[in-house]
């Protein structure tokens, strides 16, 4: 694999394996991290890390999410004692989970607007060239901060 790649790829494994769980305010009831995956799962939702490299580069997932097909990246294995890592990590990478939001966006725009812009100009002119405008000015932001 491409180095930049494996660390994505890695950093990507890493939001799935929060080293903090969380302990509720008012009850005291604390849960473990892998404790917290399983109940994000089970509720039928699922985390979409984000992971950027020190020249923008997002994740493969990230990638996928917004601008991807039904193609995912490979679910690396987990440690037996993270075992709901690896449940919201394949749920992140199924079918059951958006994909390609963009594209929808710009398809749905383009059926209904199809002479208007959808930013302030040209520049802008579909959903996904301003979104993808808006992620990248405030990657650099944040890189540059």
């Amino acid at each position: 694999l491409e180095n930049t790649t494996r660390l994505l790829r890695n950093g990507e494994k890493g939001k799935f394996m929060r080293v903090k769980g969380g302990t509720n305010k008012l009850t005291g009831h604390t849960i473990s991290p892998d404790q917290l995956m399983g109940d994000i799962v089970d509720s039928h939702q699922a985390l979409i890390p984000q992971v950027v490299d020190p020249w923008g580069k997002w994740n493969e997932l990230f990638e996928r999410t917004l601008i991807g097909d039904r193609a995912a990246p490979p679910v690396p294995s987990y440690r037996a004692s993270r075992r709901n890592a690896q449940r919201m990590h394949e749920l992140a990478c199924s079918t059951r989970v958006p994909f390609g939001l963009l594209n929808s966006a710009n398809k749905t725009w383009k059926t209904s607007h199809s002479d208007s812009w959808y930013g302030d100009s040209y520049l802008a002119a579909d959903p996904k060239t301003w979104a993808l405008q808006q992620i990248g000015l405030t990657i650099t932001n944040a890189l540059t901060a």
